[in-house]
C-alpha cells in the first residue's frame, strides 16, 4: 500500500486536469480490490488538488479491526502522508456513503 502522496494522470493526457470521475474510478478499484479479498467491496480516497494523498480499501476482515473502514483507512494514510492530522482543503471521495464514518473523518478539520 503507497503511503507517500501520489497523483494520477491520464494515459497519454497528462495536461488534462482530472476530474471527480477520474477519482471515482481510482475509489471504485480500490472496492473491487477489496471485494477480491473477501471484504465488504468499498473503496475511498482522499484528495487535495488534484494529488491523491490518502487511499483505502475495507480491511476489517483481514485485519480483525471494525474500524478498518475504507474511508477511515484514506484519512488515516492521507494524515501520515502530511504529517497532519488536520486535512484542511481535502475531499473524500467513496465508492459508498457510510454514515459511521462520515463523522470521525471531518473531525480533523478537513
Amino acid at each position: 500500500m503507497c503511503l507517500g502522496a501520489w497523483t494520477m494522470t491520464r494515459a497519454g493526457a497528462a495536461a488534462m486536469p482530472l476530474t471527480h470521475a477520474d477519482f471515482m474510478a481510482a475509489a471504485l478499484e480500490l472496492a473491487r480490490a477489496a471485494g477480491a479479498r473477501g471484504e465488504v467491496p468499498v473503496g475511498a480516497i482522499v484528495v487535495r488538488g488534484d494529488r491523491i494523498i490518502g487511499r483505502g480499501g475495507n480491511t476489517p476482515i483481514a485485519h480483525s479491526d471494525p474500524t478498518a473502514h475504507a474511508e477511515i483507512v484514506a484519512l488515516r494514510e492521507a494524515a501520515r502522508a502530511t504529517g497532519n492530522y488536520r486535512l484542511p482543503d481535502c475531499c473524500r471521495i467513496s465508492s459508498r456513503h457510510d454514515a459511521a464514518c462520515a463523522s470521525p473523518e471531518w473531525n480533523p478539520r478537513c
